[in-house]
């Protein structure tokens, strides 16, 4: 009993302050932000590529079609080509 009313219990226990230093702070800030713009210039660099791509593979089918048509159809339409 006398052990417990020594005890001062309006004071908090003390605990190690470890602060963190702001530039911790912004090298993190800075490196989610360039960690960030990294993938979306991946993605939208994914997305060009791909739409490249396409593009050319369609230049490509469009040209086939058209020298098909133009050699089936003889040379009606020589100067088109």
């Amino acid at each position: 009993m006398i052990a417990v009313s020594l005890i001062n219990f309006s004071d908090p226990i003390p605990l190690p302050r470890r602060t963190i230093p702001a530039k911790w702070v912004t090298n993190a800030a800075n490196s989610m932000q360039i960690s960030a713009f990294r993938s979306c210039a991946h993605v939208l660099a994914a997305i060009a590529t791909s739409l490249y791509i396409a593009g050319r593979w369609m230049a490509g089918f469009q040209r086939t079609i058209a020298n098909r048509i133009v050699r089936e159809a003889g040379s009606d339409f020589s100067g088109f080509a």
